[in-house]
């Protein structure tokens, strides 16, 4: 049984299993830190694995020496903080946010080997999550919870995954909303994820040519706020609401 005496300790027994991945798995992977937004959270958000585009891992590998992080990189992972922070926090950074499996790779190599991975993770998540304080556990996708559940794990909650491949179940979820809202009653909200994105870089310790890096381009119009993001913000920001009246109301 892994218990970290400390914070630092455990990344240091994340980037051994990485190492280990690499071994024993024959996977290309390197270990991507996640963002410092809260050291004792009352919600802990839990991803699968950091996952590249095939043949991309040359290019994070360059961003993890600059000091980039993990979860602050899409459109999707903007709006999934900024749901957090006003819908499930009440405007305060007290969630975190992690993977499971610690490793950056291609999502081929994801896929292939995550049945492997996942039970040698597992022991790990159980230990960072005590070093939390144990907060109250969101898994972020249908697939990783199920799969959790057959290791033995079974978190408090879990949302659908924000990526291009759980759009169905967003919008499925998003037309059973009451009232279902619509689109074009969210573009207001453009300049205000831009800025909260900006803030929370910052509160990462971002530098400025890092949050001006990320953000350029991630909020053009209506390529930014497309349809099924809104709908991704809207499912977010119902699902986080509930879950906060769940334990305040």
């Amino acid at each position: 049984m892994i218990k970290s005496e400390s914070f630092n300790e455990f990344i240091d027994f994340c980037k051994q299993r990485v190492k280990l991945d690499q071994t024993e798995l024959g996977v290309d992977c390197e270990f991507l830190p996640n963002p410092k937004i809260c050291s004792k959270p009352l919600f802990c958000l839990i991803g699968m694995e950091p996952s590249v585009k095939n043949g991309g891992l040359t290019k994070t590998r360059e961003e993890i020496q600059q000091g980039y992080q993990n979860f602050l990189t899409s459109a999707e992972d903007f709006i999934l903080h900024f749901c957090a922070y006003n819908f499930l926090c009440n405007q305060t950074f007290n969630y975190y946010i992690t993977d499971l499996s610690k490793g950056a790779m291609t999502t081929d190599d994801a896929r292939r080997t995550a049945s492997q991975r996942y039970p040698n993770w597992l022991e790990l998540l159980r230990d960072e999550l005590r070093l939390l304080g144990n907060p109250i556990t969101i898994v972020i996708g249908n697939s990783l919870n199920v799969k959790l559940e057959k290791l033995g794990y079974t978190a408090d909650y879990h949302i659908p995954h924000y990526s291009w491949s759980g759009s169905r179940w967003i919008k499925k979820i998003y037309e059973n909303l009451n009232p279902c809202p619509f689109w074009n009653k969210f573009d207001h909200i453009e300049s205000e994820i831009h800025s909260f994105s900006d803030m929370l870089m910052k509160h990462a310790e971002y530098t400025e040519e890092m949050r001006i890096n990320r953000l350029n381009g991630k909020f053009e119009h209506y390529d930014y706020l497309r349809p099924w993001r809104i709908r991704l913000f809207a499912v977010y920001k119902s699902m986080f609401q509930e879950i906060y009246q769940s334990h305040f109301a």
